[in-house]
């Protein structure tokens, strides 16, 4: 699912719910929140989900793109080069990401 469709999808769930006396999506007895560790220091924003299940997310102080493993909580980070600051990350059309780079007025992919 894109973030897009995520956060569409979440949306409306909720306004649906809030409209409708509807119990919410945390309410919801099939919902499960997972929490993980971010890399500290990374000023941590942005994410993007991958088809293989993995998460991305933008490090914006240490120019850096993270691979979030789901399944055991791994975080590999990559950098970006010097000045980096990257804001967004998006999964573009060409099966790749895409980062938009404030640090190097740049997108990246």
């Amino acid at each position: 699912m894109y973030r897009r469709q995520f956060l569409f999808a979440t949306a409306s769930s909720l306004v649906v719910s809030a409209y409708s006396g509807l119990p919410s999506i945390a309410g919801s007895a099939s919902a499960r929140i997972t929490y993980f560790d971010a890399r500290p220091g990374a000023r941590s924003r942005d994410i993007a989900f991958a088809p293989d299940g993995s998460v991305w997310y933008c490090g914006q102080r240490d120019g850096t793109l993270t691979r979030l493993d789901p399944s055991n909580g791994a975080l590999h980070p990559v950098s970006l080069g010097g000045g980096s600051a990257p804001h967004g990350v998006v999964w573009g059309p060409d099966k790749s990401f895409w980062i938009t780079d404030g640090g190097q007025n740049a997108i990246a992919f």
